[in-house]
């Protein structure tokens, strides 16, 4: 994924080579949703096809960076920690201020997974647009 927030009007413009998707907190109502976008996998063709996509953020929305390790983690039974998991606990967390909500929803997917192996590594990056 590469893209460019314009901090004065909210516009990410974006092009994804097959990470995953960023993910939209609207800052009031509404649930946590990933981005238009997708892409081949990055290098793993000879030419890359990628789309620009653009979205705004509204003030006070976040914008979610992640790996896949959040939605890969598995309990010790199995079950992955998966995208609808994921969604859910950024619309109750991610839409607080400063840095406890991504610890909030590292902590979540942490508890989940208890004493299994990690999956893969595990990041998430949260950008939130200052209300105006």
């Amino acid at each position: 994924l590469a893209g460019v927030l314009d901090l004065n009007t909210g516009r990410f413009s974006y092009a994804n080579g097959g990470h995953e998707l960023p993910i939209v907190v609207p800052a009031i109502g509404g649930e946590a949703r990933t981005v238009p976008g997708g892409g081949p996998l990055l290098g793993m063709f000879g030419q890359l096809g990628v789309e620009l996509q653009e979205i705004l953020l509204e003030p006070g929305d976040a914008l979610v960076l992640y790996t896949d390790g959040v939605t890969d983690a598995r309990a010790a039974g199995g079950e992955r920690f998966g995208e609808a998991r994921f969604l859910a606990a950024l619309s109750r967390r991610a839409g607080g201020g400063g840095p406890a909500p991504c610890r909030d929803v590292v902590d979540e997917v942490f508890a989940f997974q208890g004493d299994a192996e990690p999956a893969d590594d595990i990041a998430l990056l949260v950008l939130r647009r200052l209300p105006a």
